[in-house]
């Protein structure tokens, strides 16, 4: 895409300077309104493309932090006893294994 733009902005400068050769006092003025429409059009092309880039790099990295926390978090509560463990997982929203009725022995 860029390299296409430059292309075209290096054609349309020569035709402008081949056409307009005998009077160089309009050639700046001209060249100026054929490349900033293109310039500006490449600019935000690139913007958009490194912006993008970056954009998915930090997604990629937060969510690789997400998950190394939500394992140490698991391995802490693992770690608890049952009764602790358990005020803990319903404190984050963490789900838990079924509990039995408390009228009922455990199988």
């Amino acid at each position: 895409m860029a390299l296409a733009g430059l292309l075209v902005l290096g054609l349309l400068s020569a035709l402008a300077l081949v056409l307009l050769s005998k009077s160089p006092d309009k050639l700046p003025g001209i060249i100026g309104a054929i490349a900033t429409p293109i310039v500006a059009i490449i600019s935000a092309y690139l913007g958009i493309k490194i912006g993008n880039e970056q954009g998915l790099a930090n997604t990629t990295a937060a969510n690789h932090s997400r998950e190394r926390a939500e394992k140490n978090v698991t391995a802490i509560l693992a770690d608890l006893p049952p009764e602790q463990a358990a005020k803990y997982t319903q404190m984050i929203g963490a789900p838990t294994a079924p509990q039995p009725p408390a009228n009922q022995p455990n199988p």
